[in-house]
């Protein structure tokens, strides 16, 4: 049998450095992004969809015109079921999302999970699913641990949101699931939401992640997965159904690259991209300058650019030769100065560090304890 594993759409969540028209063109990705995954459920004969949880960012302030946009897309596609619990951003309680609508609006294909335990049979898929919705922000309880380790000829699926008890890598309060866990209960697939990247733990045990992100580093997917009683799952990642990319890029910038990276950025045009480039190095002032002066003009590029410039003005030799010229360590200056035109350093290096980068940084450091000092005595 196969269906699709997707969780975390947080619909509602607020930009705080976008404008509020973006923040509604980002809401809109969201919905366009749930709607491609049913879409690639009709175009592939899947006929069952497992949400597991956060459907919504804040459960308790989500409005309800998002939760019947959901419940549209949903009863656009009768012939998808869809399975879905709640999370710890939109769980369980009197005045939740889901307790804003009557339940008799729900779409007849839509198996919404209320309960901290329920369990599901579909003959004519040939599997049985526990599900479990949460009813707390957090909790320090393995939400599936009702789940008993029972031999049965159907496929074996649960659904739940938490994080698995990795050391290290989870809060003990995000609902700790137990190392193991598919195996130790003879689960099939151990379908999981909360991790906003997709994650594999095991051949069994597998998170999602975020379909369409809110911040950089998210990288999800929405799942679809191929289960035949006692084999290894076959899990593909569905790509290209998000509706903005977003991405980092690292420069490290000096005298003779800077304006070959700064053309090659110019020349990208992503329109649906959300970018961070981050510039590091040393450039003269007059480069420094321009440099600056370029920025600007590559924020059109992109949706939205964010940039992190630790960009640093380089002194030339002979500004720090005259400040140091009374001082005992201008040989030393000029020593350093004179190794830029040598061949190679007196020392080792590590294999493709710079030579002049590593006489200019020690430059710089001079210069700059110098110019400090300076100041100091000034005052």
């Amino acid at each position: 049998m196969k269906f699709i594993q997707t969780s975390d759409w947080h619909i509602g969540y607020y930009f705080s450095s976008f404008t509020k028209e973006q923040n509604i063109e980002l809401e809109n990705a969201r919905f366009k992004t749930i709607e491609s995954i049913f879409l690639h459920a009709k175009n592939n004969n899947i006929s069952l969809i497992i949400s597991a949880g956060d459907q919504f960012e804040n459960g308790l302030l989500a409005e309800e015109y998002q939760i019947k946009k959901v419940l549209e897309i949903i009863s656009n596609y009768p012939e998808i079921k869809v399975i879905m619990i709640t999370g710890n951003h939109d769980f369980i309680a009197p005045g939740c999302i889901y307790n804003k609508i009557d339940k008799k609006h729900f779409p007849e294909n839509l198996i919404f999970i209320e309960d901290t335990q329920r369990t599901l049979e579909f003959s004519d898929l040939g599997v049985k699913i526990y599900a479990s919705s949460l009813k707390s922000k957090n909790g320090s309880h393995n939400p599936l641990d009702w789940i008993e380790p029972e031999d049965t000829d159907l496929i074996k699926i649960a659904v739940g949101h938490g994080s698995i008890a990795i050391e290290g890598s989870h809060n003990p309060n995000d609902f700790p699931i137990e190392l193991g866990f598919a195996k130790k209960r003879k689960l099939d697939y151990l379908a999981l939401g909360h991790w906003h990247s997709f994650f594999k733990y095991d051949d069994h045990s597998y998170f999602s992640g975020i379909p369409e992100p809110i911040q950089f580093k998210n990288q999800g997917y929405a799942l679809e997965v191929e289960i035949v009683k006692n084999k290894k799952p076959i899990v593909r990642e569905i790509k290209g159904i998000s509706q903005f990319k977003w991405d980092e890029e690292n420069f490290v910038l000096n005298d003779g690259n800077y304006k070959n990276i700064i053309d090659k950025i110019a020349k990208n045009k992503e329109l649906k991209s959300i970018k961070k480039i981050k510039f590091d190095g040393y450039l003269m002032l007059k480069n420094f300058h321009d440099f600056k002066k370029i920025l600007p003009d590559l924020e059109k590029n992109y949706y939205k650019l964010f940039i992190e410039n630790k960009v640093k003005i380089k002194p030339d030799p002979e500004e720090i030769k005259n400040i140091l010229d009374s001082s005992y360590i201008g040989s030393v200056i000029e020593k350093l100065i004179e190794l830029k035109k040598s061949e190679k350093l007196p020392v080792e290096t590590e294999q493709g560090i710079d030579k002049e980068e590593i006489i200019d940084k020690a430059l710089l450091l001079i210069y700059d304890y110098y110019k400090n000092s300076e100041t100091k005595n000034d005052n």
